[in-house]
């Protein structure tokens, strides 16, 4: 638990363009990733557990 995944964001975007969705530090139980990722800056939007799928919906063009 941590910054596990932040590599993998930081090699994707090296990639492609991304765009990448944290959770908000309020809904979290441990802000430890979505934290890490954050502090990158590569981070487009910080939302609430509760919107994360629609944001994904609505980021990939499904309505």
């Amino acid at each position: 638990m941590g910054a596990d995944g932040t590599a993998g964001i930081k090699n994707l975007d090296l990639k492609k363009q991304t765009y990448i969705i944290a959770q908000d530090q309020s809904t979290c139980t441990v802000y430890g990733m979505p934290k890490a990722i954050a502090m990158t800056g590569l981070v487009s939007e910080v939302v609430p557990l509760k919107d994360i799928a629609e944001q994904i919906t609505k980021n990939v063009g499904v309505h």
